[in-house]
């Protein structure tokens, strides 16, 4: 087997349909339905059951992929240290965060004392996190410590370890003149929610689930759109305090939950199997050294 069927392979494992991952690699179905009959033949086992154009990898696909993967992530480790030894690796950083909101100052602070850093940024929700095909692209991730620390494939360090829970409403609100509240007071009220699949729209379930009530959810939207209804009063939005200093919410009035106590934990993530180039650990140090200072 050569490298080229197994990057083939890798792919059509991750898309596990054969004409999308064609015309990703740019060749025909048949060739590619043809390389990986080879490298079946060479395994003595069928990687995938087929059903159409889908694959679904089985048993034996399952565990071929898992080793597939880690070669190319040695692979991926030795260009970074070749080019950290000749000094001139490509410094590029791939970082994907759970909230597009709360870490604008880090990226933008990062960027500009590391002005040589390519940075790509993403929003990734839990199901990217779970799934190694799309978390794999990143070399780090922030988020919730409890959406990933139970991962043994992951390292990580806290770097906001006290981000407590708010009320967001609008100045006229009743709640407006409260500095803290019990969340069970909210009850009747309509919430405006982010999406299910965000990491925030999980704490917010799980707080509710604690305080003893289920949410009358009005409308479910992104972060960009959470600040223009709750202005327009069409509901109570659930944030917590790293938001607060960003101006996400406009003129809202933030009210602290003290009761059900739940402390959310920010993280940040990479992967133990990685190597960590400058440019990683540049990002990392500078990261722990920023909300050490804040």
């Amino acid at each position: 087997m050569d490298l080229l069927q197994l990057k083939y392979f890798k792919l059509l494992a991750e898309n596990q349909h054969l004409t999308k991952t064609a015309e990703q690699l740019k060749i025909s179905s048949p060739s590619l339905s043809a390389t990986i009959k080879r490298l079946e033949s060479e395994l003595e086992v069928e990687l995938f059951d087929r059903k159409g154009r889908n694959l679904i990898l089985n048993n034996y696909g399952e565990t071929f992929v898992r080793y597939v993967k880690e070669v190319f992530t040695l692979l991926d480790n030795a260009q970074k240290e070749l080019g950290d030894i000749k000094n001139t690796g490509a410094m590029k950083l791939s970082i994907a965060t759970t909230s597009p909101i709360i870490w604008h100052d880090l990226l933008m602070a990062f960027v500009k004392k590391h002005s040589n850093v390519n940075l790509n940024h993403s929003i990734i929700k839990l199901s990217g996190i779970n799934d190694l095909a799309v978390s794999d692209k990143f070399d780090f991730i922030i988020t919730a410590n409890n959406d990933l620390s139970s991962n043994p494939k992951w390292d990580s360090e806290v770097i906001n370890k006290n981000d407590k829970p708010y009320l967001a409403v609008w100045p006229e609100h009743k709640f407006a003149s409260k500095k803290t509240i019990r969340l069970i007071e909210a009850k009747d009220e309509k919430f405006i929610a982010l999406s299910k699949g965000f990491s925030g729209r999980k704490f917010f379930d799980d707080i509710c689930a604690l305080a003893g009530f289920e949410p009358k959810i009005v409308l479910e939207c992104d972060y960009s759109l959470r600040s223009t209804l709750l202005k327009n009063k069409y509901g109570l939005v659930f944030t917590t305090e790293s938001v607060m200093p960003t101006g996400a919410l406009g003129d809202a009035v933030f009210v602290e939950i003290i009761d059900p106590i739940y402390i959310r934990t920010q993280s940040i993530f990479w992967r133990k199997d990685r190597y960590l180039n400058t440019a990683n650990n540049n990002f990392l140090k500078f990261t722990i050294d920023f909300y050490n200072r804040t």
